[in-house]
């Protein structure tokens, strides 16, 4: 799974590609013996973007990022959804989790973004994301804007995201459902077989920690679905990923390697200060009527789905977070 696109619902490999270069200069100090500090040039270490179109789906784009040679973070533009993923690791399989950061009433299918803008700069690339979604029935638009710098450190095998995340709400008070601002998509395994034999669980994620004003929770898929009471100002959620050793090929599916999936956290500050987010989780083990077994068996479903939401009677017009990302990849290490 090379590919960041692979676990998407339709995969697909893409082929055109336009890049822009920045270089990023830096500088590096060196003491000598017995003498004064002095300063040299490092090599630089561009960051560029690429967007790729594949010729048979022209409604599907993918905007790489690039520090050099290595593919760091992308995202997929299908259907109106921007699906965020990373790649902080050496792994080529390491891409996990998928974040969705625009806000969609609960129930309903995630709509109405884009890509606006992506440009390599020199300490790093910045992306500006959004869009608006109309709900026919209840007549409620959502309107969104993300702008975050995306920074890659490979010394740290990390990838960081900062910026803001605005959020408007045609109508108020009386939402068909909750307000989401995001979701994490992943995929937990549960009693399959495993690379190198026997059974048990395993995915590309493990568990969650939730974390801010509101208390400190922790999630795992087994738990079963929870939408928990607790409400933040700021929360951080994080997804903790790990090696996926399931043996697809003794499960009568094509063979897969290996892989060490990254971690995900993200981070939202109400710059209001108003404690209205809300964590939940769900994680799907109904039956997948083309294969006859669980979700929960199934290595290519986003069956574990993590959301931050606002209660829809609880919702302001216009909202406004600073937000955080920080992906690393821990599983290669063993952590």
């Amino acid at each position: 799974m090379a590919n960041p696109t692979q676990r998407l619902r339709s995969p697909i490999s893409l082929a055109i590609a336009c890049g822009a270069t920045a270089l990023l200069l830096a500088c590096a100090a060196c003491a000598q013996m017995g003498g004064d500090a002095s300063l040299e040039e490092a090599p630089a270490v561009p960051y560029r973007v690429e967007r790729l179109r594949p010729p048979d789906a022209p409604d599907i784009v993918e905007t790489q990022c690039w520090r050099g040679e290595h593919h760091f973070a992308t995202i997929v533009e299908q259907r109106g959804q921007c699906v965020f993923r990373t790649h902080p690791g050496d792994d080529p399989n390491g891409w996990g989790s998928s974040l969705f950061l625009q806000p969609f009433i609960g129930g309903q299918e995630i709509h109405g973004g884009r890509v606006r803008s992506a440009e390599a700069e020199e300490g790093g690339v910045r992306v500006t994301m959004g869009g608006a979604a109309h709900d026919p029935e209840s007549g409620v638009a959502l309107e969104h804007t993300a702008t975050m710098l995306l920074v890659y450190t490979p010394e740290e095998r990390r990838v960081t995201c900062e910026g803001e995340y605005r959020v408007s709400v045609s109508a108020t008070g009386g939402l068909p459902g909750d307000l989401n601002l995001l979701r994490v998509a992943s995929n937990y395994l549960v009693d399959v077989p495993l690379i190198g034999g026997g059974a048990g669980d395993t995915g590309d994620m493990r568990d969650v920690a939730v974390t801010g004003d509101g208390g400190a929770l922790a999630w795992r898929p087994r738990d079963g679905s929870h939408f928990p009471q607790e409400t933040f100002a700021g929360i951080t959620v994080a997804v903790r990923g790990q090696r996926n050793t399931v043996d697809s090929a003794a499960m009568g599916f094509d063979a897969i390697e290996e892989a060490a999936k990254p971690s995900l956290q993200v981070t939202l500050e109400d710059e209001t200060g108003l404690p209205l987010m809300r964590f939940g989780a769900m994680f799907d083990v109904s039956v997948d009527p083309e294969h006859g077994i669980s979700r929960s068996k199934l290595f290519w479903c986003d069956n574990v789905g993590v959301v931050v939401l606002i209660d829809g009677r609880e919702v302001p017009e216009e909202q406004r977070y600073r937000v955080h990302i920080d992906s690393t990849a821990e599983a290669e290490q063993g952590h």
